[in-house]
Order: C-alpha cells, then sequence, then structure tokens
C-alpha cells in the first residue's frame, strides 16, 4: 500500500485545518523568517566590505570603514532581531493554539463515536494515534520553519557564494545535488518505516 504524500498537499490540508486566525499568524511568523533569514545572510557583506577597504589603505578609516559599518549594522539589525524574535513567537504560538483545538476536535469526534467502534478498536491503538500522531504534527509544523528560515540562507549565500568565487560554487552546487538526489531517493523510504513502527 502506498503511503507516501505529496508535501505540499499534505502541508495545504493540515493549514486548511488551522482557523483563519491561526493560519494568518503562521504564514505571518514563515514570512517573518524570510526577512530573518535575508538580514542574516547579509551581515558577512559587512565584513567583506571592511576586509576590502582595509586592504586599500588606512586612510579615513573611521569615515570609510567604521561608519558605514555601523549604519549598515544598525539597518540590518532594525529589521534583524524583531523579525527573528515575531518569526519563533508567532509560529510557536499559532503552532500550539492549532494543536489545542484540534486536541479538543479529535476528542469530541472519538466521544461521539459508537460503542461498536470501541468494541473493534483497542482504547492503547486509539490513546496512541491522538497523542503520536499530535506530536508528529507538531514537529512537522516546527519542522517546517527551520526548512523555510535554512531554503533562504543557503539560497542567498549561494547567490553571494557566486559573486565571490564561481568556481567554488559549482562545486557546492553539485554537492547540493548529489544531497538532493540521496534525499529524493532515500526519505520516502525512511518516512514508511517510521509509519510502520508508529503503527
Amino acid at each position: 500500500m502506498k503511503t507516501d504524500r505529496p508535501f505540499f498537499k499534505t502541508l495545504i490540508n493540515v493549514l486548511g485545518l488551522m482557523s483563519p486566525k491561526v493560519r494568518t499568524f503562521y504564514l505571518l511568523g514563515l514570512f517573518l523568517g524570510v526577512i530573518d533569514a535575508a538580514c542574516y545572510s547579509v551581515r558577512p557583506l559587512i565584513f567583506k566590505f571592511m576586509l576590502n577597504k582595509l586592504q586599500m589603505g588606512y586612510e579615513n578609516f573611521t569615515e570609510e570603514i567604521v561608519y558605514p559599518c555601523i549604519i549598515g549594522a544598525a539597518v540590518i539589525s532594525l529589521f534583524y532581531y524583531p523579525s527573528a524574535y515575531f518569526f519563533h513567537i508567532f509560529c510557536a504560538s499559532s503552532i500550539a493554539k492549532f494543536l489545542n483545538q484540534l486536541r479538543m476536535r479529535l476528542y469530541d469526534h472519538v466521544q461521539s463515536l459508537s460503542g461498536d467502534f470501541f468494541m473493534r478498536n483497542k482504547i492503547g491503538e486509539i490513546s496512541s494515534r491522538m497523542n503520536t500522531d499530535l506530536e508528529a504534527m507538531n514537529g512537522g509544523l516546527g519542522g517546517i520553519m527551520g526548512l523555510v528560515w535554512s531554503i533562504f540562507v543557503m539560497s542567498l549565500s549561494l547567490v553571494q557564494i557566486y559573486m565571490i568565487n564561481w568556481r567554488l560554487s559549482i562545486l557546492l552546487t553539485i554537492h547540493l545535488v548529489i544531497i538532493g538526489i540521496s534525499a529524493r531517493v532515500y526519505l520516502p523510504g525512511i518516512r514508511q518505516l517510521s509509519r510502520i513502527s508508529r503503527d
């Protein structure tokens, strides 16, 4: 029996289970995660600017190096720290509220089932489904936070590396492609084994 499901279809189904308010906060948190990733990725450009200026000479060190770096760091921090904070706050709180709502809906649904259902299914299995699957959903939604952040950091960093040394970037790209192909090949089997283990 095929147990693998498309990632984006599953994600859309999960988002559809959320209330509009919770879904809005979760998506807003992910958007702030993108801003956080962008600010995190451009910070090395300040050090690049500083080192390049130092290599050219020490004249006007304060005016040409220190002041621009301070201003650049301040502007980045103005976006970086609030976005990083609210990224985690919005996503974590919306996940907690969603799981609480879903847990209540599951409890009400189980309470409405007939006695014949409980005769055919073990109480331990029902309890395990409610607890283990909700924990798995908690980990999945939390993992999407890290996935979105990592994808944007890696993409922006790869662009910067291409601007610095395109030959080294090609080697890195080949390495990432190999990792992606390996994940595509092995992850479905790992997911199936995980589902069998949970069952």
